[in-house]
């Protein structure tokens, strides 16, 4: 799939690439958004194989003439690069990167960096839910120990852990300068996937209720920011959610996980334990 994003009628400036999963690169789409930056965005396995170097899934020489190879996309890099001179990869990096090039970054250079720290709990509280989910599928963990261990506590300290930057000023909206960062935008997405993943009774209870400040935050940025409120709409038109409710097994039929599945399903499992 390729889709053009484009903030007036500029000419897309950079490409993202990723796996053909919905939620995957959402951090990058955000910076780029929220800063007006008109973009390219392609997803599939073959162009991703084409530029990945690894033993399972790559299709790329080990020795290549590429300037640029990694282990894992998001990609971006700039319209026309065939080479990757411009090439980054890994979410969080790209995010930080895009947010010093275009300004959205704190002015401090340790409030940036403790920006680029909330940006990597998000993608690993993201990423904590796929791969429990998956073991809970996967019988390696019993249903009450997912309940109880994972989402009572392990969740709730994610939580926790993304709140506790908004308490450092009394009546503090943002996370950093009063304005939104790359981290405003980050935290909007994971709680985006809260909800989504939750369902509203649960998100509700265990996530607005419990965390005041997360609550308000949530409901700032998605009425004042541009980046949200241009890529909901276009989210909204092309059909996406913010998890991958539709997924394939992976190049080559090597990845054997539904991870769009088992996210369903670990769902069910708290609706069922009556919490």
């Amino acid at each position: 799939m390729t889709l053009y994003v484009n903030t007036g009628n500029k000419t897309p400036e950079w490409e993202i690439i990723h796996w053909p999963v919905k939620c995957r690169g959402n951090f990058i789409r955000l910076v780029f958004a929220e800063c007006g930056v008109p973009f390219k965005e392609t997803s599939g396995w073959d162009i991703c194989a084409s530029l990945i170097q690894s033993p399972y899934y790559s299709t790329q020489p080990l020795h290549s003439s590429l300037h640029n190879v990694s282990m894992g996309p998001p990609y971006i890099r700039k319209i026309g690069d065939a080479l990757n001179k411009t090439m980054i990869n890994q979410c969080v990096i790209a995010t930080q990167y895009l947010s010093e090039l275009y300004g959205l970054r704190p002015k401090s250079d340790l409030s940036h960096a403790q920006c680029g720290m909330i940006v990597a709990n998000c993608n690993d509280a993201f990423t904590g839910i796929y791969r429990t989910a998956r073991q809970l599928e996967l019988k390696k963990i019993t249903c009450d120990e997912f309940v109880n261990e994972y989402f009572l506590k392990r969740f709730g300290s994610w939580l926790e852990i993304l709140e506790q930057p908004l308490k450092k000023e009394i009546n503090q909206k943002y996370f950093f300068e009063d304005r939104i960062t790359q981290s405003d935008l980050a935290v909007y997405n994971v709680m985006e996937g809260f909800k989504e993943w939750l369902g509203h009774t649960l998100f509700t209870k265990y996530v607005l209720n419990k965390h005041q400040l997360l609550s308000k935050h949530f409901e700032l940025i998605k009425n004042t920011s541009k980046g949200v409120q241009h890529l909901t709409k276009i989210q909204n038109e092309m059909g996406f959610t913010w998890w991958p409710y539709e997924s394939r097994g992976g190049i080559g039929g090597y990845c054997p996980y539904n991870d769009a599945l088992y996210i369903r399903r670990s769902r069910e499992v708290l609706l069922k334990s009556k919490l």
